[in-house]
């Protein structure tokens, strides 16, 4: 008799360990739906799309963006109003560029915009090297994701980085996605 409840013990442990290691495991997608890099503010936006598939929360603390192993951008946590459009003298549509970190229940997703300042390089002459390498089209920006459950990695083809001399074009694209801001901008 004790060697059936040996038995049963033996297999409810078997299956929590395979809910511990497989289900419970991070399961972070992330998709970017667009960049751009805007010349006349000297800003990059990225509109990325996070999806958590774990059953477990998952919160995003830090992005960062390198070309050849050097690191272009990090992600200051900073929240900017990018977007307003005014009727009737009323405030109608806002749009943010959310800093992090970006906390993410089970099972959810998010979709936000985050902004990278090029003012932020380390030299003046950064912004031209930075220019050229989007203009040239050719490799991959590596973008590193910390997580409070690991480091994520994607990339972005310099090719598929617009460049845009106004940003009001993006802005006016995304204006409806309504997205408020995770920070208290008083």
């Amino acid at each position: 008799m004790s060697d059936w409840f040996a038995l049963i013990a033996l297999i409810i442990s078997i299956i929590s360990l395979y809910r511990t290691l497989f289900q419970q495991r991070k399961n972070l997608t992330i998709k970017i739906n667009e960049c751009s890099l805007f010349r006349q503010a000297k800003k990059f936006d990225i509109f990325f799309s996070f999806n958590n598939l774990s059953s477990l929360p998952i919160s995003i603390n830090k992005i960062v963006i390198l070309h050849n192993n050097t690191i272009l951008f990090e992600d200051h946590g900073i929240t900017e109003l990018l977007y307003t459009s005014k009727r009737n003298d009323r405030y109608n549509s806002l749009l943010y560029s959310n800093g992090l970190p970006i906390n993410l229940a089970p099972y959810t997703s998010d979709k936000d915009i985050i902004r990278f300042d090029i003012m932020e390089l380390n030299e003046p002459k950064d912004y031209g090297d930075f220019e050229r390498v989007i203009e040239n089209k050719n490799g991959e920006l590596k973008i590193k994701i910390c997580t409070t459950r690991g480091k994520s990695e994607t990339t972005i083809k310099v090719e598929d980085v617009e460049i845009k001399n106004d940003p009001s074009e993006f802005y006016n694209k995304y204006a409806n996605h309504k997205k408020v801001s995770n920070q208290n901008l008083n």
